[in-house]
């Protein structure tokens, strides 16, 4: 028997199952677009179409032998006119003869090909049934991982939207706080190298002052003798030698302590009114910013807690 014979018997069979001759393509070219082009990809030998709702409701594959080097032939040539097709649980068919030249008729499952009798092959209103609830199954699913997938991104995003919120928050927090430390944190004082020798000065002062009250001491000790006096008095004229240094030394030391004070009162005027100036802006930037971060907040949290909400 021929495979055109084979392909008349089948149709003939259909036509008791109630499929419409109209429903019957042969030979039914699958094409591809590439670019401007079409080009055609393979031919089917026959697609079953519902004439209803103009959709495809199954192919069917035919093979004049019945080998398992032709079944497994057939089964990767199906497959791939199902990938060119590309609907979503479209049943495919593949019919031969046997010995007796009657029809063998196998449906293609994931594990290959599996063999039905003739009168399990679906009639055309259960085809049509059946592929009219696939459509709708798969809307349903396409529909569901839509929503998902939108319901995942919205919620990827309030949560990137509250990180940000939060990475925002610390950074405007530790930028506020340097820059209050940096105008309200007294700096270090440009005075204190020329207080340090100050103190290093009345400390030999003092020490020179010390000395002289232990001179003081000895001349006010009776019982001593001359020579120890004169030699003491020697010394004392020394001291009395270099105590006009020791008052200019003073002298110079109030000035420059005058001069220093002086000049400290005067920086402390000007820092106060730098930092008046600085508390003013201050303000008036910390109302804008407050006002715009207050707006933030509330628009990320009414948009994260919308979005949790519908989760």
């Amino acid at each position: 028997m021929r495979e055109t014979e084979i392909i008349m018997g089948f149709i003939d069979f259909l036509t008791t199952k109630g499929y419409p001759r109209l429903s019957l393509m042969l030979e039914a070219p699958l094409t591809s677009q590439q670019g401007e082009k079409r080009s055609v990809r393979g031919i089917v030998d026959l697609i079953i179409l519902d004439v209803d709702f103009n959709n495809y409701l199954a192919i069917v594959e035919f093979k004049y032998k019945n080998n398992k080097t032709i079944l497994s032939g057939a089964e990767e040539q199906v497959k791939s006119y199902l990938n060119l097709i590309d609907i979503e649980g479209l049943p495919a068919y593949l019919v031969t003869v046997d010995e007796n030249k009657d029809l063998e008729i196998y449906i293609l499952i994931d594990e290959g090909w599996k063999k039905i009798k003739a009168a399990d092959f679906p009639d055309y209103t259960t085809l049509q049934s059946k592929s009219q609830a696939d459509i709708k199954n798969v809307s349903n699913i396409s529909e569901k991982k839509i929503y998902k997938n939108r319901r995942e991104l919205t919620i990827n995003i309030a949560q990137s939207a509250l990180i940000s919120l939060g990475l925002g928050i610390s950074f405007i927090a530790i930028v506020y706080n340097f820059n209050l430390k940096s105008i309200f944190i007294e700096p270090e004082n440009k005075y204190q190298a020329e207080i340090n020798l100050l103190k290093k000065e009345i400390k030999d002062l003092q020490f020179l002052d010390t000395k002289s009250r232990s001179i003081d001491s000895v001349l006010t000790k009776p019982n001593q003798k001359i020579s120890d006096i004169d030699n003491r008095l020697v010394s004392i004229e020394k001291i009395i030698t270099n105590s006009p240094d020791k008052l200019l030394k003073i002298q110079e030391i109030n000035f420059q302590f005058k001069e220093l004070a002086s000049s400290i009162a005067k920086e402390k005027e000007i820092s106060e009114i730098k930092l008046n100036s600085l508390k003013e802006r201050i303000d008036q930037v910390i109302i804008w910013t407050s006002g715009l971060i207050i707006t933030i907040i509330g628009s990320i949290a009414g948009f994260a807690i919308n979005a949790f909400k519908k989760n």
